[in-house]
């Protein structure tokens, strides 16, 4: 039995019990909760008034009345605009009317903030994946606690360039919010969603419009043959937002059900307090262009709070910064008038290019228009390349800075990037002298995967830079792990060996079929060397043995279902390597060319190793299949099947001579540039 199984066995039990109980008539007495609201508040201190009934309501009656109520815990919400901007406050009183809890922000997003703030102080522990509640909460923890919090970023968040299957474009859209709220609760204020063209907005190409709805790229990922696999995929044939699914065939009503599945989120988004930002390309120059996104955009998501033009990846830098520059300044009135703030950013990973496409980003923006920069692959090189620049005090108090939990080219690996997280809110508030940062959001697809990095990444943008060993104490605490020596000493060696992995080993899980599809004979797999990949092995396989110790000591379900997750994940990641160290074997053979000629012996080897790496990817599907938490592991499981396995299956058809049986390549509506290796 799988611990996922365990784990609904157990709260069947509970519920068994529960019953049992009631039925006997040996309910215990619930305290009683009063709610006070100061002022009239919008959607999102309504919203905090409802998190309390939600997260609370099961252990203690609650009301809401206008007054301080004798007797029982006494919470009183309010806004405070004299308080710094987005900082927030718990204070904790008693008094001869009971004990009262004072909720304050600088605004209603900073007033849920503190609502969270102290449910954290009373023991529940909020994660992208859930919250992890104590059987009993307890206000005593709050006893005579004070504080007043002013976070270290102001705008926290995630830039989601929602393009990929296993990032949040796939989910049904009551996971998509629940995402959203999971987002609210560790307290961030800030979200992007970038779109390509085409994917949530249409455009006209030469007079003729193209439709949104083009989904990861136009890319169609098939459903896995294997019965058992398929099954696990919440689709009849093609992934997908499922709801999509059966109109995928017609594009006007596919492209009006992707706009509506977007205004959704951002309307969930708004309602707990979110920012939200929609970030787009302008891939033609000049402003006629430029208005019909601005328009387009601003019709079809009315929610928007900020609209930002960016530079394609690593492409004609200086020329789209001008254009982008130029068009923001003739469309500043407009947004203005629509209350819309303006964005021009860069995403550059060659450092030369990055400092000169920022420094002329910084000279020719006007002050009212707002920047961003997405500086490199990776988090420690992100730290790297903004150093190169470097940013100035005055750039940290109007740049948004993008840099990831997860980089997409190591999709299918194991990531713990927590040291390049802490390394750049660290280095960028020694440049301020330590005042706020002006805002910070992480990229990432997958999300159960990331839950450490978003956990420390939610934290240390309130609190600092914490030291990720203390922060990895704390989480073992929290999901009261065994081990805990062992546990931080496990999670530092995966955040290294994650780092090698980007450094050396570049590309190895980037999780667009296409890339795949588009490098002839094995380039691909010729290009890592076995000592590399032998390097990384060993580095997880330490992990491992390290979390199995942990996991043996463990008794809480959450702390048990974390580490066995984690586990299978390395385990993947350490098949997906196998199967490339298998194809080192056939280096020699393309050592001057892609596509040799190869003696038929040579080309029964070829056919030989890749049976042998297909096998070992095989095992990673069937592994990865056990644990599917959220549909972003749905996405991640047919994303796989598109990629390295596709090539393989290629290259024994090409080298066999017999037809594997799969679905041949198809033409993409689209496709991302390959990320560019810079060390």
């Amino acid at each position: 039995m799988c611990m996922r199984e365990a784990k609904i066995s157990i709260l069947s039990l509970y519920k068994c019990l529960f019953l049992i109980l009631v039925l006997c008539g040996c309910t215990r007495e619930k305290g009683e909760i009063n709610i006070i609201v100061r002022e009239e508040g919008s959607r999102v201190t309504e919203y905090a008034v409802e998190e309390i009934f939600e997260i609370m309501g099961s252990d203690y009656v609650i009301c809401r009345s206008d007054s301080i109520v004798e007797n029982g815990v006494n919470i009183v919400l309010k806004t405070d605009s004299c308080m710094e901007p987005y900082s927030f406050s718990v204070n904790q009183i008693t008094d001869e009317r009971g004990k009262i809890i004072f909720l304050t922000g600088y605004d209603e997003t900073a007033l849920l903030h503190s609502v969270y703030t102290m449910f954290e102080n009373s023991g529940i522990t909020f994660q992208i994946t859930g919250m992890h509640k104590p059987e009993n909460l307890d206000f005593n923890t709050l006893e005579d606690y004070s504080e007043v919090i002013k976070p270290v970023v102001q705008r926290r968040g995630i830039r989601q360039h929602i393009n990929f299957a296993m990032d949040i474009s796939s989910y049904p859209v009551d996971e998509a919010c629940n995402y959203i709220r999971n987002l609210a609760r560790m307290r961030m204020n800030y979200i992007t969603f970038h779109s390509y063209p085409g994917q949530w907005y249409s455009y006209s190409d030469d007079g003729k419009e193209v439709m949104a709805g083009n989904f990861f790229y136009g890319q169609k990922h098939y459903l896995p043959r294997d019965k058992d696999l398929r099954k696990l995929i919440r689709n009849d044939s093609i992934f997908c937002i499922p709801s999509i699914e059966s109109s995928l065939n017609n594009p006007g009503k596919r492209s009006q059900m992707a706009v509506e599945w977007l205004n959704r989120v951002m309307d969930e988004a708004k309602k707990v307090g979110l920012t939200v930002n929609m970030s787009c390309e302008l891939r033609k120059p000049g402003i006629e262009f430029a208005l019909e996104t601005f328009s387009t955009i601003n019709k079809n998501y009315p929610l928007i709070d900020g609209l930002e033009f960016i530079t394609e990846e690593d492409f004609s830098c200086l020329e789209q910064v001008n254009n982008n520059v130029s068009c923001s300044v003739d469309l500043l009135k407009q947004a203005t008038d629509r209350g819309i703030q303006l964005t021009t950013g860069i995403y550059n990973t060659s450092p030369d290019e990055l400092k000169e496409g920022f420094v002329l980003l910084r000279n020719t923006t006007p002050e009212e228009i707002h920047l961003s920069v997405l500086p490199s692959h990776g988090a420690r090189v992100a730290v790297r390349n903004l150093s190169g620049i470097p940013l100035l005090e005055n750039d940290l108090r109007r740049t948004m800075i993008y840099s990831w939990i997860e980089f997409d080219g190591l999709m299918y690996l194991q990531q713990n990037p927590v040291e390049g997280i802490r390394m750049m809110i660290d280095e960028n508030l020694k440049l301020t002298g330590n005042k706020p940062l002006y805002g910070i959001c992480w990229n990432h697809w997958r999300t159960y995967e990331n839950r450490t990095a978003f956990s420390y990444a939610a934290k240390a943008m309130i609190e600092g830079p914490v030291p990720a060993k203390d922060f990895y104490y704390y989480q073992a605490r929290n999901l009261e792990i065994g081990e805990p020596d062992i546990y931080v000493k496990a999670m530092a060696r995966l955040d290294e060996t994650d780092d090698f992995c980007r450094n050396k080993l570049f590309n190895i899980g980037f999780c667009f079929g296409g890339y795949w599809k588009n490098k002839p004979g094995l380039s691909l797999y010729g290009r890592f060397s076995k000592e590399n990949l032998q390097t990384a092995i060993n580095g997880f396989n330490s992990v491992n043995r390290d979390l199995l110790k942990c996991i043996d000591k463990t008794v809480n379900v959450s702390g048990q279902y974390d580490l066995e997750f984690m586990i299978n994940r390395i385990n993947c990641t350490i098949l997906h390597l196998k199967a490339f160290l298998v194809m080192t074997e056939l280096q020699p053979l393309f050592k001057k060319s892609s596509e040799p000629v190869l003696s038929e012996s040579d080309r029964e080897l070829v056919v030989e190793k890749c049976s042998e790496a297909l096998a070992y990817e095989e095992q990673y599907l069937e592994l990865h299949a056990q644990y599917m938490p959220d549909r972003g592991c749905e996405g991640t499981l047919v994303s796989y099947m598109a990629a390295s396995p596709q090539l393989l299956l290629d290259i024994i058809a090409k080298y066999g001579g017999k037809e594997t049986g799969t679905k041949p390549w198809e033409d993409t509506f689209d496709e991302p540039p390959e990320p560019l290796l810079v060390n």
